[in-house]
């Protein structure tokens, strides 16, 4: 996801100083996520899941945002607020953890600013799985899992990681 039309600003720094970021992409995650999806957090923890129908304020970002934004490497503990125009007020979010880029698509070679987020919340979700064995004989099972919990949930589109991310981080045409 990108966060269009919106722009991050963080708290003061010791030195009086904020720094602004007009892009970002935002990987909604699960629990496991960085465990699944093999990225080490080099820095603090994951955000703790959300209780109730309320996103968590507590996010992870990639090296490059922290680096950008926290120069001084203090990323851990930093807030960060969202300001967009059409929203009434700003939305804070608290650091909790640094991973290194992620290889996958809608993040451009990972060089751009990313942070995670354990939404947790009822929508169009993606999910990554981690299979030993044969993944494409996974997906008939995985499809009847996901109709047996509910008769309106839908797999739509399963893919093999390998496949996803050959195909991410294809040269676009």
């Amino acid at each position: 996801w990108q966060m269009i039309g919106t722009s991050f600003e963080t708290d003061p720094d010791a030195s009086g100083q904020t720094r602004h970021i007009s892009f970002l992409g935002l990987v909604p995650m699960g629990p496991d996520y960085f465990l699944v999806a093999r990225m080490p957090i080099v820095q603090g923890r994951a955000p703790a899941s959300p209780t109730g129908a309320q996103a968590s304020d507590e996010i992870v970002v990639n090296r490059v945002m922290a680096r950008r934004l926290w120069p001084d490497g203090h990323a851990i503990g930093a807030r960060l607020r969202a300001i967009n125009p059409r929203m009434p007020k700003a939305t804070s979010y608290t650091v909790v953890g640094v991973v290194d880029g992620a290889h996958l698509p809608s993040i451009a070679a990972t060089q751009e600013p990313v942070m995670y987020q354990d939404l947790h919340l009822p929508g169009d979700v993606s999910y990554i799985l981690r299979v030993s064995g044969d993944p494409g004989a996974v997906i008939t099972a995985l499809r009847r899992v996901v109709a047996g919990v509910s008769s309106s949930a839908l797999a739509r589109r399963v893919t093999i990681g390998d496949d996803y991310i050959r195909d991410a981080l294809a040269p676009t045409q």
